[in-house]
């Protein structure tokens, strides 16, 4: 868990956020200083994303939220054995280089569509 939240803790444009029950990972859009929720990982070791959270906040900030995740949606669903688009699973479980590869590419897809706004 170290390792993923290290990574995004450098990465330019990411806020992590500690809160009661998790370590919160959100994009800030350059444009507008929205936050765009990317992924949680709570105390117990879980990571959990919401897509539909993402696509409302990405909409929100005039971009299209829909295009924009759904190849993240698919493949984040692959990399974290996911039935349904959102919810957690055991960090344990999950190839974390393969998770932050997801992750970064959606983030970089986001931040290519906010520079073109």
């Amino acid at each position: 868990m170290e390792k993923l939240i290290a990574h995004y803790r450098e990465k330019d444009g990411v806020t992590v956020e500690a809160v009661e029950t998790s370590i919160g990972v959100k994009l800030i859009l350059q444009d507008t200083g929205q936050h765009v929720s990317i992924f949680h990982v709570s105390k117990i070791g879980k990571i959990y994303t919401w897509v539909e959270d993402a696509i409302r906040q990405l909409n929100e900030a005039g971009l299209d939220g829909k295009a924009l995740t759904a190849s993240y949606k698919t493949q984040v669903r692959s990399v974290l054995h996911l039935i349904r688009p959102y919810g957690g699973m055991n960090i344990m479980k999950v190839d974390v280089n393969a998770f932050m590869q997801v992750v970064d590419k959606f983030i970089d897809d986001v931040q290519h569509a906010s520079e073109k706004e």
